[in-house]
């Protein structure tokens, strides 16, 4: 076997290996990253801690007008401590969700950027790696 038809036969190796691995990238890698997109749109839009706060302050005060329908002083007392002790509770809960958030927030845009960092490389290498493969001609005239 000469070397131009080596060549030939390696670039047309090159080539069918190239389609194949793109086609199997292509079918597990479009669909992950749509769909971490959209999970992390989602999880940005949404304001956790804001719904939690008018949450536990419909309950809240729902308890405490319950809790003025008690007629007898010291118990109403110990239920209107237990009931300020799980607000209390709730309202830390609460500001550590957002801080949790926040943090959960910068985490996703960093990896925005690296999700659109892979769409872009892997633009780049459909694009070009076909024609990279295309232009290799044999070494012998």
């Amino acid at each position: 076997m000469g070397l131009k038809k080596f060549f030939k036969k390696a670039g047309a190796w090159v080539k069918d290996k190239f389609h194949k691995a793109k086609n199997v990238v292509t079918k597990f890698a479009k669909p992950v990253v749509k769909v971490v997109k959209k999970v992390t749109d989602f999880i940005g839009k949404t304001p956790i801690a804001p719904i939690l706060d008018r949450v536990t302050g419909g309950i809240y005060g729902t308890i405490k007008k319950g809790i003025d329908l008690i007629p007898d002083g010291t118990v109403k007392d110990n239920v209107n401590k237990f009931a300020d002790q799980a607000k209390k509770i709730a309202d830390n809960t609460s500001s550590k969700i957002g801080d949790m958030q926040d943090k959960a927030n910068q985490v996703i845009d960093k990896g925005k950027q690296w999700v659109d960092a892979g769409q872009k490389i892997g633009g780049l290498v459909k694009r070009q790696v076909p024609r990279l493969v295309a232009s290799v001609k044999p070494l012998t005239p």
